[in-house]
């Protein structure tokens, strides 16, 4: 990155479409300063903050929105390509880490441009007659032929024949040789001549650039099964004969992405032996409750309720206190998470940033996740009065009526 001839920093760019990327990573990009780009082919670049403050530490004047930097590029391809783009924006990762931090966001033709690849903004590739059937006949591997020798041109200044490496040969070497070279080099000349005006006048071939993508991210639906979907696409990938390559986003993601994973698996373990400790303090209180109503069930079991009736009225209650807990707990639970959505949790160490994704974990509420803790809730709360509902059903009418 620099200011024409002044150099003012380094880093790494995407080039996207920026209303897909976007739509993509709506809650995860904020714009600080400046204003989203629009289409027409205009040439932009959004950096983020940190990157915006180094910049502007190098150039010695601030770097914003309106500033016109030069991108350059070294590729294997291309050779050293240079742009100029103007800075749109401003932006802002709300979850973020240090390399993420300094990811810029290139309008895509640019970066196809810097990378050596087709742009889509040239529009069409228009060759003429001469170009078309010099592409269609042009075999390379003749030029490395094992016939193939070294051209020669003939230099009127010297007394000999120049060969094309810069030695020189015989001069007494065939009349029939300085001829040939004289005939290619006309020929050469006709055919730029010819091309010339085939450029000029009509068009014969023209081919739509393909827009060339080095990722491209897909997100699933709501209750899409994610591994049949990704064994469709590799079949499908694997009839376009290119290398294409299908992956989720873990393995796109690496280590981080694994680790985030196994502490998620952690987590629901520990979750786990929470519930089963829930279930059994739950089915003792419950026990305990029954125990001292044991004459009273005994006197309704004598007055002829029937064990329906018991293990109705035991499951009523259970569910009416278990609705109250579970509206209790989501409640307290969106309470606590709106106080964290506005501090957020900081993370105490690197090992910690890199499961938050940033130095921040900021909690999002979901209707969803609120639901499924309260059905789990309702859930134990009902298996765990399945066994004090078994005890409360064995108790005999007489032996409860004598208090035993």
């Amino acid at each position: 990155m620099g200011l024409g001839e002044q150099v003012i920093g380094q880093g790494s760019a995407f080039g996207v479409d920026i209303a897909d990327y976007r739509n993509f990573f709506s809650g995860n990009i904020s714009l600080v300063e400046g204003q989203w780009p629009s289409g027409g082919g205009q040439a932009w670049i959004i950096i983020s903050e940190m990157s915006a403050q180094m910049l502007s530490r190098a150039a010695g004047k601030k770097i914003g929105a309106g500033e016109k930097i030069v991108l350059s590029a070294l590729g294997d391809t291309a050779g050293t390509v240079i742009r100029e783009v103007e800075v749109a924006g401003v932006v802002r990762f709300n979850q973020s880490s240090q390399e993420l931090a300094k990811i810029s966001l290139v309008d895509a033709d640019t970066m196809r441009d810097l990378l050596g690849f087709a742009s889509l903004r040239d529009g069409q590739i228009v060759l003429s007659e001469k170009q078309a059937e010099f592409v269609e006949a042009f075999d390379p591997e003749a030029l490395f032929g094992d016939e193939a020798g070294a051209d020669v041109i003939a230099d009127p200044e010297k007394e000999g024949i120049v060969s094309e490496g810069g030695g020189f040969v015989d001069p007494f070497l065939s009349a029939v040789a300085a001829k040939d070279v004289a005939a290619k080099n006309a020929a050469v000349e006709d055919v730029v001549a010819e091309d010339a005006a085939a450029a000029s006048g009509v068009a014969a071939l023209s081919a739509p650039p393909e827009p060339a993508w080095q990722f491209i991210l897909i997100r699933l639906g709501s209750g899409v099964n994610a591994a049949r979907f990704m064994d469709g696409l590799k079949t499908f990938a694997a009839g376009l004969d290119q290398s294409v390559h299908v992956q989720d986003w873990v393995a796109g993601a690496g280590a981080v992405a694994r680790t985030a994973v196994t502490i998620r698996l952690v987590f629901d373990l520990m979750v786990s032996i929470v519930a089963v400790i829930v279930i059994m303090i739950t089915m003792n209180v419950l026990v305990v409750s029954i125990s001292e109503r044991v004459p009273e069930i005994g006197t309704l079991r004598a007055l002829g309720a029937k064990k329906r009736f018991i293990r109705r009225m035991i499951l009523l209650e259970t569910s009416f206190l278990a609705i109250i807990a579970g509206l209790a707990g989501v409640f307290l639970g969106y309470l606590a998470l709106m106080v964290l959505r506005r501090s957020g949790i900081e993370a105490p160490n690197l090992f910690f940033e890199a499961i938050f994704a940033g130095k921040k974990l900021v909690p999002s509420i979901s209707a969803g996740a609120a639901l499924r803790a309260f059905l789990w809730i309702f859930g134990m709360s009902i298996l765990s009065s399945l066994y004090p509902i078994a005890i409360a059903l064995r108790i005999r009418p007489v032996v409860a009526m004598q208090g035993e």
